[in-house]
């Protein structure tokens, strides 16, 4: 029930979570310090505070999802991590999950047997085609390129390795000559 999600491209998974909680029929909830839960069980409640969220988890219906963001600070927290060990069994209980996110993983001993860690891999030569493309599309008035198989090949090739966000603004500075 407790899983670190290692990514630096938050929107991009948060995207692929959706998604697949929708295809598991699970409801998924966001949280992070700034908003708080999206969507929250108890309107006019404080829950940007990391451990009175989790405090409120039992309000939540069996089956869910819960993505916290740049989570690896919640974690340096003593009494953040003792909230997580005493949810274990209850989590395990009521089918939820808690998937932290942030770019670096920092996992506390007393949770090193419970969390599992997982890097989320940088987009793959297909997905990078995509945003090839739609660059080109969104752009179109400024570049009026048409480029064949081995040009996009080549482009895909060259900024493999980068995030999709970093890969966009690649891309697009190449086709527009800066």
């Amino acid at each position: 029930p407790l899983l670190f999600l290692q990514t630096f491209e938050e929107q991009r998974w948060e995207e692929e979570i959706a998604s697949l909680a929708l295809e598991m029929e699970y409801g998924l909830v966001t949280w992070s310090v700034t908003r708080g839960a999206l969507p929250s069980v108890a309107e006019g409640h404080d829950d940007q505070d990391a451990e009175r969220f989790l405090s409120m988890l039992q309000q939540y219906p069996p089956q869910h999802l819960f993505l916290l963001k740049d989570f690896h600070v919640e974690l340096q927290k003593p009494r953040v991590v003792r909230k997580l060990r005493d949810l274990l069994p209850e989590l395990l209980q009521r089918q939820q999950a808690l998937l932290m996110m942030g770019p670096e993983e920092h996992v506390p001993l007393e949770l090193d047997k419970d969390l599992c860690v997982l890097n989320l891999p940088l987009p793959g030569a297909d997905e990078l085609r995509g945003q090839l493309h739609h660059v080109l599309q969104s752009n179109s008035k400024e570049i009026t390129l048409t480029l064949d198989t081995r040009a996009e090949d080549r482009i895909v090739q060259a900024v493999l390795g980068l995030t999709t966000t970093e890969a966009r603004k690649a891309i697009s500075r190449a086709l527009k000559g800066r």
